[in-house]
């Protein structure tokens, strides 16, 4: 049989390395989810994320937002009573603003500013929270939230 090799205990200089590089790639995450949702409330707004599942219409237009956002641009497009245009440009200055606010949450966390990296991780693991509790409260069609995660997955 073949003996295992015991492991040193890694040194300061590994354990900061490693701490530093997960760092850098939270700060990096922060700042492409915010991308992501102005790229994504764009798609949204030109219609582009409908299809249609054993005859009913599925609305996958914001699914990659952040969840507050969504939860914005439902409202709004079910009961404002605007026009789709002014709708529209209300959807994007809202995505544009968390989108910019999270982007920069993460230029100035990978600056090493650690309060935003703190602040954006916690502003984002809420947004996941209410992903759950908006998606499973408010959806009735079982399937189309088991679809949604696999496509977000």
């Amino acid at each position: 049989m073949w003996k295992r090799k015991k492991k040193s205990p890694p040194t300061y200089a590994d354990a900061h390395n490693k701490a530093v590089k997960l760092y850098q790639k939270t700060s990096f995450f922060l700042f492409w989810a915010g991308i992501i949702n102005i790229i994504a409330a764009i798609f949204g707004i030109f219609g582009l994320g409908t299809t249609t599942i054993n005859g009913e219409v599925v609305d996958y237009r914001y699914s990659m937002c952040l969840t507050l956002n969504k939860v914005i641009f439902d409202a709004l497009e079910i009961g404002s009573g605007l026009d789709s245009w002014i709708n529209s440009l209300i959807i994007f200055a809202i995505a544009l603003a968390s989108g910019a606010l999270f982007a920069l949450f993460g230029v100035l966390a990978n600056q090493g500013k650690r309060i935003y990296l703190f602040v954006g991780s916690g502003i984002y693991v809420l947004d996941f929270v209410l992903f759950f509790i908006y998606d499973i409260l408010y959806w009735q069609n079982w399937q189309t939230l088991h679809l949604e995660l696999l496509l977000i997955l």
